[in-house]
Parts: structure tokens; sequence; C-alpha cells
């Protein structure tokens, strides 16, 4: 048994250059791809306009604790030079602070202080919008304290407000004073056991490639089949064992078992370098074999209903790629389509999300 199945692996695997090709390729692509991805999640910066009717230095602060951020690089520009700053991209979003805006912050008045522009390719603005409107609520609670302090003691020089405003802002370092730590109730069983939960949209588009290649290698090992066929070899095997179903099973099982494998290892080596940013190997493992496990099926009976190894490889291509590709709009679009169900990949990221 072990004998014969050795055979056999070996028969699938004559072509040394082509196994080795299947198998190297995902590692020196994913080796060469992720001294790029890292080098430019570490380095990339967010350009944003900032746009003030007068400086004064608590609105330099104000800046200088936004841009204090590593991913935010704030560029001071006019009105009209901010939107077509925007119109142009060489920003990505303009944030406008209206007139009088210091004093009505002070005073409590927090709507409609500041107008935010973008355009239809902004996409990164919307992390900045939270932290321009931390850091403005930062300030408001401050100036907040500082009023009522002031107005308490009968402090009524500007110097006295901005020492009790210095005074405030000591309890925002290293962290607020005040914090509250928030539990989503549908996870707070299962929180402890998966803190470093996939949220990656784009993670689960790479998992995504990477069950689209190990299904075609899977697809090219059972062109195995046809050409075993043409020489003969599957009908000499019928003849010397009166049943094929056991070759089968050990074929299947040989090459499936090559490809999942293959799988397993390309996610695991994807997964190394971005844990840091919260992306995990666990979250996406079950997942994935389910969804590769039918993928396996549906393959196979191509290979009972196309007899031409053309037309198999042509329909395994074709719809392996529409999967690919069409499936990401279960995630990018709200509106899913019900045809979309008829793609592996969307099982795979309707279970990851």
């Amino acid at each position: 048994m072990g004998m014969y199945l050795f055979l056999l692996n070996k028969l699938i695997h004559q072509n040394k250059w082509r196994s080795l090709f299947m198998i190297s390729f995902p590692f020196l692509l994913w080796f060469m791809v992720v001294p790029f991805v890292t080098d430019t999640l570490d380095e990339s910066e967010i350009p944003i306009a900032w746009v003030v009717e007068e400086e004064t230095n608590e609105m330099n602060t104000i800046a200088q604790q936004i841009e204090n951020h590593p991913r935010i690089e704030l560029t001071h520009l006019t009105k009209r030079e901010a939107y077509r700053a925007v119109q142009t991209n060489e920003v990505e979003a303009a944030f406008l602070l209206h007139d009088d805006f210091l004093n009505h912050i002070q005073a409590g008045k927090m709507n409609e202080q500041i107008t935010w522009v973008r355009s239809d390719k902004s996409f990164f603005d919307s992390f900045v919008k939270e932290k321009v409107a931390s850091e403005i609520m930062r300030f408001a609670l401050s100036s907040k304290a500082a009023n009522d302090v002031t107005q308490y003691r009968g402090l009524t020089t500007r110097e006295d407000w901005r020492k009790v405003y210095q005074h405030a802002e000591q309890y925002w370092e290293p962290e607020p004073l005040f914090q509250m730590n928030f539990v989503p109730y549908e996870e707070a069983e299962v929180l402890p056991e998966n803190e470093n939960s996939f949220q990656s949209k784009g993670y689960a588009a790479l998992i995504g490639f990477w069950l689209w290649y190990a299904w075609m290698i899977f697809v090219v090992l059972l062109l195995s089949l046809y050409k075993w066929k043409s020489q003969g070899i599957i009908e000499r095997l019928r003849l010397h064992q009166g049943s094929l179903i056991p070759f089968y099973i050990r074929f299947y099982l040989l090459t499936s078992g090559f490809a999942l494998l293959l799988l397993l290892m390309i996610c695991y080596l994807s997964s190394r370098p971005l844990q840091e940013f919260g992306f995990s190997y666990s979250s996406i493992i079950y997942p994935s074999v389910i969804v590769f496990a039918v993928i396996l099926m549906i393959t196979f009976s191509f290979t009972r209903i196309f007899k031409s190894p053309y037309l198999f490889l042509l329909v395994s291509i074709v719809y392996s790629l529409l999967s690919l590709f069409f499936s990401f709009l279960t995630f990018t679009s709200d509106n899913q389509s019900k045809w979309q169900v008829i793609f592996p990949h969307t099982w795979l990221y309707q279970l990851i999300f």
C-alpha cells in the first residue's frame, strides 16, 4: 500500500521542475511583496490640508497635536488652495475651520464649526476626521474647564485662563484621566480567545488569492488523468485491478492533500509578517479548509463532466477567476446579489466576516 502510494505520487509529480515551480512561486512572490507592503505601511503619510482664518497659539497647538500622529501630514493652505488641492488629489482631504472658530469652541458650541472637504477618490480621510474630532473635543473640554475655574475664582485676565487651561491639559497625558473600555455585546463571551481576530478585508482578499492559486494547482494536477487516459494507462489499470475506484481514491487523496498542504503553508507564511497589525492565522484556517474541500469536490466533478482536457481547463480557469473577482463584491458593496452564492470565494468571505 505504502509503495503503491509512493509510486503514484512519483508519477503525479514526475515533472520535477513543474512541481518545484508550483511550490516555490507563491513563496518567492510573497518574499518580494512583503518588504514593499510593510515599508509602505510604515512610511506612508496621509496628506491633509488645514485651513484656519487666524493663527493663534491655541490653533497651532491643535494642529500640532493632530500632526504628531505618524500617519498624518498637515499642510497649511488658504481656502482656495485647499479646494484646488483636493480636486487635483494632492491631498486626501481638507478641513476648513470657520470664522471665530476658537471662541465658539471655548463657549461649548461644537456643531458645524468645521467643513470637511473630500473627493470621490478620498479613502483614508475618515481616519483623520476622527483624529481631528478627538483633538477638538479635547480642546473644548479643557477650555470648558478653564472657563468654569476662572469664573468660579473671579479671574479675568487671559493669562489666568491660559494657566488653568494648561493645567487641565496635563490630565490628557500620557493618556486621558477618565476612559471607558467598551466590549461589543455580540463578542462579549468570546473576546478573550479572539483578541487577534481577523479584521482586515485586505487580508481576506490576499487569502482569497492564495485559495485561487491552490485551486489552480489542483486543476493542473488533475490534467494528469487526461494524459494517462490518452496513453492507455487508466485502461490497463482497470484491466489489472478490475475496478478503478481504489485508484481514484488514492489519486484524489494525494493531489488534494498536496494542494491543501500548499494552501495552509502559504496562508501561514502570509500571516506571520502581519501579526503586528492584528491579523491572525487561526481566524482563516477553518473557513479556508472548509471552502477548499468544497472546491476540490466541484473540480473533481468537472473531470467527470468534461471529457476534453482543454474544455476542463477552460471551465476551471473561467469559473475560478469569476469566483475570485466577483466575490469581492461580498464585502465591497452593501447591495449583494443572490447570484454571488455560486462562487466559492463568496462562501469564504461570508464565513470569515
